[in-house]
């Protein structure tokens, strides 16, 4: 670009020191819509809009320039503007390339904040809320282990105090069996009782 401006510079005074001042003549034939014209259009890439400009109608000849230096250095004049030309060219190519890195740098600060959030903020969230999940889920297992424990303890007792009172009654019973003598059990005794 630096070497452009510099060819263009060096074609414009080149101009003026054949032409003469020739900026009222050029003013003078200057349209008021120019036939040269700048096109945006996007690229898409990995979900980015980048800009692209495009230079048209830069190759069309006017008539109207035609005449401007016929008095002289018309030759001059019309190097210089092919080298400002191409200078244009040049300078839409690097704005294009300048605006589509700007694009590109935009998009990644914002991808490099929305990956820094997930890393550090909503990552970390989700592995405390899952670690308290488990806590939990540990605890009440471990409840409901205590419980089924004690449910268990205490069919085991109520099943030993059923047959401590099953075995006690059953202990009651042969220790009545043994006092009461035969004749009320209604049993027959083989001695022979005397009376006296």
């Amino acid at each position: 670009m630096g070497a452009e401006f510099k060819e263009a510079t060096m074609s414009l005074a080149g101009a003026t020191f054949a032409a003469g001042d020739f900026s009222r003549g050029v003013l003078d034939h200057v349209k008021t819509r120019t036939s040269v014209r700048l096109n945006v259009s996007t690229d898409n890439i990995a979900g980015v809009k980048l800009p692209i400009f495009v230079l048209r109608g830069e190759d069309e000849q006017d008539d109207d320039h035609s005449l401007l230096g016929m008095t002289g250095g018309g030759q001059a004049i019309q190097r210089a503007r092919e080298a400002y030309t191409r200078f244009l060219k040049v300078l839409i190519t690097i704005a294009s390339l300048q605006t589509q890195f700007v694009t590109l740098d935009m998009a990644l600060k914002i991808t490099n904040r929305r990956v820094n959030a997930l890393e550090f903020i909503l990552i970390p969230k989700i592995l405390d809320t899952i670690d308290y999940i488990d806590r939990e889920l540990d605890e009440e297992s471990r409840e409901d282990f205590y419980r089924l424990k004690k449910v268990t303890d205490n069919k085991k007792k109520a099943k030993q105090a059923t047959r401590f009172k099953m075995g006690l009654a059953q202990v009651d019973e042969n220790a009545e069996e043994n006092v009461m003598p035969a004749a009320f059990k209604g049993e027959e005794s083989d001695d022979d009782d005397v009376f006296v």
